[in-house]
């Protein structure tokens, strides 16, 4: 189990210096925000994820595409349940899926 932990704060430490490196960089962000998602409450990387998400959002809008529209649909779902009282995620999201749906429509 130590070294479970060890290995995972290792790992993070990378991510970390990853964003110090590019701040903006959207793919950087995104694994960011989904690895501290998905890591235990005990090693507090919740509000990260958060700021993460935001960012994200914000990059999106000043740079838009299909692929990043892709992934801003998973990003929504978590502001969602992040903070249900903010109507935005959920205006968001819904907006991400007609965006999707225009550019890949169904056969």
């Amino acid at each position: 189990m130590v070294n479970k932990i060890r290995y995972s704060n290792r790992g993070l430490r990378a991510i970390d210096r990853a964003l110090e490196v590019g701040a903006d960089d959207f793919v950087v962000r995104l694994v960011r925000a989904n690895v501290n998602l998905a890591m235990p409450k005990f090693f507090g990387r919740a509000d990260d994820a958060l700021v993460d998400m935001k960012v994200l959002h914000n990059l999106y809008h000043a740079s838009p595409s299909a692929e990043r529209a892709a992934n801003m649909v998973d990003i929504y779902v978590n502001l969602r349940e992040i903070e249900p009282d903010k109507p935005l995620w959920e205006k968001m999201h819904k907006k991400m899926l007609v965006e999707m749906s225009v550019e890949n429509p169904a056969p």
